[in-house]
């Protein structure tokens, strides 16, 4: 979960999410200049840093308060059966 929230963050600097898609295209179909690529970066790179400390921080803070003690150790989960095989015929590409 702490990786959605930072990717959340992320994509606050970029043009990247869509309402500041939208909101540029309305821009642009309005005859005004649209926002680029990194014009959120002045304003969305601090939040983000802010945002992704923040998550490290409660992250270490959760995992120590927690009654497991597992809770701080990484789990290995069993390696995963096939759903599906695939044959790929030799003429294929």
């Amino acid at each position: 979960m702490p990786l959605a929230f930072a990717t959340i963050l992320g994509c606050m600097a970029t043009l990247l999410t869509t309402t500041n898609i939208v909101v540029s295209s309305l821009l642009r179909d309005r005859g005004l200049a649209g926002y680029g690529l990194l014009d959120f970066a002045p304003l969305g790179l601090p939040i983000v840093a802010t945002g992704v400390a923040y998550i490290a921080l409660w992250a270490d803070i959760a995992c120590l308060r927690s009654q497991r003690p597992s809770a701080c150790t990484p789990s290995v989960r069993p390696k995963a059966t096939c759903l599906a095989t695939f044959r790929c015929s030799p003429k294929s590409r």
